[in-house]
């Protein structure tokens, strides 16, 4: 078999290659990029100034302790809406919304499921009136209308049927001398199913810029908290 051999000069000039003056090997780097060839570096980029932040939005500030405007969302709107068009259709004054009762009624809608109860009488032994006063509203005279369903009353159209069904809420519906309103509504997802909490609030008419009274003491501090009835109300 024949073997391809360099010439005697390439192998002198490849052993002149790897020595160096000093007659020592050295290593010879064949994957080192050539200096002609180097990437020329450029200097990074200024770093970039922080944008402020935006200032905080004001906060709305009632002009008045009923707090006059929309529906907070669209379950509380549906509801109102439904309301309004049912005293229209008797013949009686529609009302305005005060989103000051909205938070008393939300706040009732949610406190019903925190504390397993379902009554206008908290454990507490408050009344609509003092949830009402408590939230900021300026009168204690309110009305009140509660529903409670386990995987039904889903829909402002069902709550309402059932308030209508029932003689006494129909009848709190229907008062004249109710003047505004606030809806207030929770709804939570259980291991049993969904649960929905609704609350109607009515009030009388009150002058601008009322002064608000002063909160009312608790009564039944000890009161034991009744249970949850299901799919009614109250």
């Amino acid at each position: 078999m024949k073997h391809n051999r360099l010439p005697t000069r390439t192998y002198a000039l490849l052993l002149a290659m790897l020595m160096s003056p000093a007659g020592c090997s050295t290593q010879i780097n064949l994957l080192a990029t050539p200096p002609g060839l180097m990437p020329q570096t450029t200097n990074p980029p200024p770093p970039k100034e922080k944008t402020p932040p935006a200032p905080p939005r004001p906060q709305r500030v009632p002009t008045d302790c009923r707090d006059l405007g929309e529906p907070a969302g669209p379950y509380q709107l549906a509801m109102f809406r439904l309301v309004n068009d049912y005293r229209e259709r008797k013949n009686l004054s529609t009302l305005r919304y005060s989103r000051t009762l909205e938070l008393a009624a939300n706040r009732y809608a949610e406190r019903m499921y925190r504390e397993d109860f379902f009554s206008h009488n908290a454990p507490d032994g408050s009344v609509p009136g003092d949830r009402a006063v408590d939230a900021g509203y300026c009168d204690p005279i309110v009305g009140e209308n509660i529903a409670y369903g386990m995987n039904k009353l889903g829909s402002a159209a069902e709550a309402m049927m059932n308030f209508m069904d029932s003689p006494h809420h129909d009848e709190n519906m229907r008062l004249k001398r109710w003047r505004y309103a606030g809806i207030g509504f929770f709804k939570v997802k259980s291991r049993k199913g969904t649960e929905y909490w609704w609350v109607q609030l009515f009030g009388m008419d009150v002058p601008e810029n009322a002064i608000l009274p002063p909160p009312r003491n608790p009564k039944g501090k000890n009161r034991t908290a009744p249970g949850k009835q299901r799919g009614r109300s109250h």
